[in-house]
């Protein structure tokens, strides 16, 4: 689904009524959107993988050689205590894609606004 226009709305609509909207920045915010949409496919392939990996090799041995914990622990904090995710997952995650372009798009509007006013 496309969140750009949402976003940029949004955007306008806070920051009314000057500078709102201004052609092209719509420019401004495909890349970052572009980004993050490829940071949370490869998080998707990279947990699908893990997840798969982790099965054949309870297939091959019997059991899992790092326990339910311990396979992707980050600061002491493993998948158990995330609710089964993992960190990478819990970071790039296609649900709060909408939410992390606005945040991104209003950090780079803050140095870009002065090209914008007329």
């Amino acid at each position: 689904r496309l969140c750009a226009p949402e976003v940029l709305y949004v955007w306008s609509r806070l920051h009314s009524p000057l500078p709102s909207y201004r052609q092209g920045m719509h420019e401004v915010l495909a890349p970052l959107l572009f980004a993050l949409e490829q940071d949370c496919k490869a998080a998707a392939e990279a947990a699908a993988e893990a997840a798969a990996a982790a099965e054949a090799e309870k297939r091959r041995f019997g059991f899992s050689v790092f326990g339910e914990d311990e396979g992707e622990s980050v600061g002491g904090v493993g998948k158990a205590a995330r609710g089964g995710e993992s960190w990478l997952a819990s970071l790039c995650r296609f649900e709060s894609l909408e939410a992390d372009a606005f945040v991104l798009f209003e950090k780079v509007m803050e140095n870009l606004l002065p090209w914008y006013k007329v």
